[in-house]
Order: structure tokens, then sequence, then C-alpha cells
């Protein structure tokens, strides 16, 4: 079940409407149904490439009921979910870049240590070394953004 959180997020009316072209071009024979196998396909052309496992994983939650196929309001909740799930990436991309000064392309991870301080000035060392050590899966001393978007996500 969705959160109350993904229930708010709202299309605009162009989005909803290069979505419904999209469609379109792939429900020719307007039953507002398409076979499950392309949906990859019309999330392509949207812009959202997905590999194989993410592909496979969209499919089974689309087409729940098994039926091969897809409806049009099924689609558009799921290009709902997809289009915020890039704009909270793109949020988090802007803030890890901010931390990351320098350009580097990772944000050293006593530096993190003062961010999380800052956030939650409570916090203990302890909490903030448990907090680092998980995130910092590789124990590079630095935090990548997949670490940071782990961090932000978790």
């Amino acid at each position: 079940m969705a959160s109350d959180e993904e229930d708010e997020y709202q299309l605009s009316e162009n989005q909803i409407e290069e979505i419904r072209e999209v469609w379109a071009k792939y429900d020719k024979e307007k039953k507002d149904f398409i076979p499950v196998e392309q949906v990859g396909s019309i999330m392509k052309n949207l812009g959202h490439n997905l590999n194989a496992e993410q592909l496979k994983e969209v499919q089974e939650v689309v087409d729940a009921d098994g039926s091969g196929t897809v409806d049009w309001d099924e689609f558009l909740a799921l290009m709902s979910q997809k289009y915020k799930d890039a704009e909270d990436e793109h949020i988090v991309r802007e803030a890890f870049r901010i931390f990351d000064k320098k350009g580097h392309g990772w944000i050293d991870v006593a530096d993190l240590k003062i961010i999380l301080k800052t956030m939650d000035d409570q916090m203990t060392d302890e909490e903030l070394d448990a907090i680092v050590d998980e995130v910092d899966d590789d124990k590079s001393g630095t935090v990548d953004f997949e670490e940071f978007m782990k961090l932000v996500t978790s």
C-alpha cells in the first residue's frame, strides 16, 4: 500500500499530457490498456531507463493481478511515483552538491558528522560513528552520492 506521502504527489497537467501522448502510441486501439511487456518501452520514451531487474519489479507491481496488461490508471500511478522519485533524487543531489564543497564527488566522514551534529545537537559521538559506519559501505572515510542517498532515504 502506498504511503500518504506518495499519495500526495501530483503530476502537472503537462506531465500527464506528455505521458498520455506516449501512451497513445502504444494503445493504438484506444482500449486504455497495454501488454505489460510494453511498460519498459513507454517508460524509456518518457526518459525513465530501467535495468532488467528494475523493469521486472515494475512489471510485477503494475500487473499485480497477473492479467498481462496494464491499464491507464495503473500506468499513470506508476509514472507519478517515478516522477516523484526523480524529483526526490534531484533534491538529494543538490544537497549532496552543497556538502561536497570541492566537487570531488564525495563528502569526508568528518564533515558528514559535523552536518549530522548540526541537524541534531543531541546526537552522541557513538550515534554519529554508528551512522557513518553504516553509510560508508566501502570504509573509505568518505561518503559518495550513493552512500549519501542511502543515508537520506533510510
